[in-house]
C-alpha cells in the first residue's frame, strides 16, 4: 500500500496551478456529461424497447414514481389526509425549485424537474472536484492534520469518476431530489473548508434539511466547526445559540407550514406509514427494533420464502439487474468503505460525522417499512464513500479500474433503462 507521504508528494506536485485546476474542471465536466448521456440513452432505450406498460414520452419516463409526487406538489401544492398517502411526505425544496423554474421559463413541470435534477447533478460533480482539491490543499498546509491523507491527483480523479458512474447515481439524473441533496451537502463541507462566514454555512445546512429530513444531520459538522473555531468556551456556546437553529431552518419552516395548513406539525412523519411496501402494518415498535437490530430486513431480501425476497418484490428474474437485490449490498458496501476510510485516516472528521448518520438513519427509519427498498439510493449521496473507494482503487492495476468503472457505467445505464420502462426501481 502507498503511504500517506507518497500521496502528499503527488498532491504537492500537481496542485495549486491555474492550468491544473482548469484541466481538472474540464475533465470533471466531461465525465459528468458523458455519464449523463449514458443514463439518458439507457432511459430512452428502456422507454422504447423494454417498456412494461402504458405509453409515455421520453421526458415523462424520467419522472416516474417519486417524480410524479414531486410534480403534483409543484403544480397543486401539499395535501394531507390522515387516512391515506399524502404528498406532505415529500419535502419542499425540490418541488419549489421546480415550480419557480417552470413559472419563470413557462416550460412544463416535468421538463423543469429534469432540468433541475440534471443541472444540480453536474453541479454536484464539479463541486465534489473543487471540494477534493480544496481539501487536499488544506490538509497539506496543516501538515496532514490528524494523519488524514490528502487524496492526490489520481485518487481525486478516481473519486470523481466513481461518483459519476456508481450504478445508483442514475437517480441523480431522474426527477428525484437526490442531486439537490448531494450538491448542497458537498457545498456545506466546502464552505467549512473555505472558512465562509458561519451564518452563511449554517443557512446552507438549513436548506439541506428542506430537501430531505435526514438533512438535519448537516448541523453536526456545522456545529462542530463553530465550536472548534471559537476562541473560548463562552464564545462557542454563544455561537451554538444561533448556529444550530439556523442549520435546521428548512425543516423548522416546513413543520410550521404543516401546523398552519393542516394543524399537524408532524404530518410528514405520520403519513410515512402509508408510504410503505409492508402496508399499514400493526407491528409494535419493539418488534420493529428487534427486526432492525437482527438485520432481518437485509436477511429476508435473500430468503426465498420471505415476503421480502428480492424476486418477489420487483419481479426481476436476474439478480444482476435487480436493484432490490443490490440495495442491501450498496448500503453495506458504503458502510464498510466509511469504516475502512475512518480506520485508515482517509476521511476527515467532518466527513465521518455526516457519513455514519446518513447511512444509519435511513436504515433505522425506513429499512423495515420499505424492506430495504431505496437504501442504495440513499447511500449514493454519502459522498465521502467515493473518497474511500478511490483510495482502494488506487491499489489496483489501471486496467482493472477501467474495467470496474466500465461495468458500473453499464449497470447504471441498465438501471436507467428499467426505471424508464416502468419497473419498480426505488
Amino acid at each position: 500500500m502507498g503511504t500517506c507521504m507518497d500521496e502528499v508528494s503527488i498532491a504537492d506536485r500537481d496542485m495549486n496551478t491555474d492550468a491544473s485546476a482548469s484541466s481538472e474542471f474540464i475533465g470533471i465536466l466531461g465525465a459528468g456529461i458523458l455519464t449523463t448521456i449514458i443514463v439518458l440513452l439507457g432511459a430512452q432505450f428502456g422507454n422504447v424497447f423494454i417498456r412494461s406498460e402504458g405509453s409515455r414520452s421520453f421526458i415523462e419516463s424520467l419522472a416516474l414514481l417519486d417524480g410524479q409526487n414531486y410534480k403534483r406538489v409543484a403544480e397543486e401544492g401539499y395535501s394531507y389526509d390522515v387516512g391515506q398517502p399524502s404528498t406532505v411526505a415529500f419535502f419542499p425544496a425540490y418541488p419549489l425549485a421546480i415550480r419557480w423554474l417552470s413559472r419563470a421559463t413557462h416550460i412544463g413541470t416535468v421538463y423543469a424537474e429534469v432540468i433541475v435534477s440534471n443541472g444540480l447533478c453536474l453541479a454536484s460533480f464539479v463541486l465534489f472536484g473543487a471540494y477534493l482539491r480544496r481539501r487536499d490543499a488544506r490538509l497539506i498546509r496543516s501538515g496532514v492534520a490528524a494523519n488524514t491523507c490528502p487524496s492526490g491527483d489520481v485518487i481525486r480523479r478516481y473519486a470523481v469518476v466513481a461518483i459519476c458512474v456508481i450504478p445508483t447515481s442514475f437517480f441523480f439524473r431522474m426527477a428525484y431530489s437526490e442531486s439537490m441533496f448531494l450538491s448542497l451537502s458537498i457545498l456545506v463541507l466546502y464552505a467549512i473548508l473555505s472558512e465562509w462566514p458561519m451564518v452563511v454555512i449554517a443557512l446552507i445546512a438549513g436548506l439541506v434539511s428542506a430537501v430531505r429530513p435526514v438533512g438535519i444531520i448537516l448541523a453536526i459538522p456545522v456545529g462542530w466547526h463553530a465550536w472548534r473555531t471559537s476562541t473560548s468556551t463562552r464564545k462557542s456556546l454563544g455561537r451554538m445559540v444561533y448556529v444550530l437553529p439556523l442549520s435546521c431552518w428548512g425543516i423548522v419552516v416546513y413543520i410550521l407550514f404543516q401546523t398552519a395548513e393542516f394543524a399537524q406539525p408532524f404530518a410528514f412523519v405520520l403519513t410515512q406509514r402509508f408510504h410503505s411496501v409492508r402496508g399499514t402494518s400493526t407491528t409494535t415498535f419493539l418488534d420493529k427494533c428487534a427486526s432492525l437490530l437482527s438485520w432481518e430486513p437485509i436477511r429476508e431480501t435473500y430468503n426465498s420464502i420471505s415476503p421480502g425476497y428480492w424476486q418477489a418484490m420487483d419481479h426481476m428474474h436476474t439478480a444482476l439487474f435487480s436493484l432490490q437485490f443490490a440495495n442491501p449490498i450498496f448500503m453495506i458496501g458504503a458502510a464498510m468503505l466509511i469504516a475502512l476510510g475512518s480506520w485508515r485516516k482517509w476521511l476527515t472528521e467532518y466527513e465521518i460525522s455526516i457519513s455514519i448518520p446518513l447511512l444509519l438513519i435511513p436504515y433505522l427509519t425506513r429499512g423495515y417499512e420499505m424492506r430495504m427498498f431505496s437504501q442504495g439510493r440513499f447511500a449514493a449521496v454519502v459522498f465521502p464513500v467515493y473518497i474511500a473507494l478511490a483510495h482502494l482503487l488506487k491499489r489496483l492495476p489501471p486496467a482493472m479500474v477501467i474495467a470496474i468503472f466500465g461495468f458500473s457505467a453499464f449497470l447504471m445505464g441498465t438501471y436507467a433503462a428499467l426505471f424508464a420502462a416502468g419497473y419498480l426501481l426505488l
